[in-house]
């Protein structure tokens, strides 16, 4: 199964593969600015650790200190997931 490319490779940031992940890596910077440096966020490509759909269970037994990722994969963990998963009316075609 392929991996999508690091994110830190990613320039410029063309690609379909390297535009997802563009809100962590706004968050990461935003953090970083508004803690004057005192907090920091190391982003890891997805499937690195754990493949994706494993990253909730790698965060709770600590194998990842926080994770990003579509709260449907844990959806059969905890129901409450699927308020967050879903899109509602369904998708939309892109024009």
């Amino acid at each position: 199964m392929p991996t999508a490319p690091a994110l830190s490779k990613c320039r410029p940031p063309s690609t379909r593969a390297c535009r997802r992940g563009r809100g962590v890596r706004t968050f990461t910077k935003t953090l970083k600015h508004m803690s004057a440096g005192a907090l920091a966020i190391k982003i890891i490509e997805p499937g690195r650790v754990t493949p994706t759909p494993d990253m909730l269970d790698a965060v709770v037994n600590g194998d990842l200190e926080a994770a990003f990722t579509w709260s449907g994969y844990a959806m059969a963990k905890a129901h409450v997931f699927s308020l967050f998963a879903t899109v509602p009316f369904g998708l939309m075609p892109r024009t």
